[in-house]
């Protein structure tokens, strides 16, 4: 299974912290592959790696061009490598779009869009002839939301 091909693998996770990239952080530990989560908060990032039974752990911030590139080249260097890159960092909020906020949508640009980018740039050098790159987000997008965000509720 999907287990099987994580073994032994080096595994960064962008937002490892809260959310998608905790339970895939978590997982991957169980499968026996290395993992190192990035996130913003450092309590977080310990609940993680302790509740892993061990990993890396590297804060920083995604929507700081710097931290993207410190973050890959450190989770690089504890793991020797990168196998498969993880980018579950996320943000939105509910809302009408008549309701829009310019600082709030440059915001959630910066984490979805700009720090995805800017993490998968500074990995393609880094990661291995047969390495991965995987962007998850939420489901929230799929149902119709009439005059509302991606993330607001229906």
């Amino acid at each position: 299974g999907a287990a099987g091909h994580l073994r032994g693998g080096r595994l960064p996770v962008f937002e490892a912290a809260p959310g998608y990239g905790r339970a895939l952080g978590l997982s991957a530990s169980q499968a026996c592959a290395r993992v190192c989560g990035a996130a913003r908060r450092s309590g977080k990032l310990a609940a993680l790696c302790d509740a892993a039974g061990g990993g890396n752990a590297v804060i920083g911030d995604v929507t700081n061009p710097e931290d993207c590139r410190r973050i890959v080249n450190e989770s690089a260097a504890l793991m020797g490598g990168l196998d498969l890159l993880v980018y579950a960092a996320g943000a939105g909020a509910p809302a009408l779009l008549t309701d829009a906020d310019s600082v709030a949508w440059h915001h959630y640009y910066a984490v979805n869009v700009v720090g995805a980018t800017l993490v998968c740039g500074a990995a393609l050098s880094l990661l291995a002839h047969h390495g991965l790159v995987s962007f998850i987000s939420s489901a929230a997008s799929t149902p119709v939301r009439w005059g509302r965000s991606a993330s607001a509720p229906p």
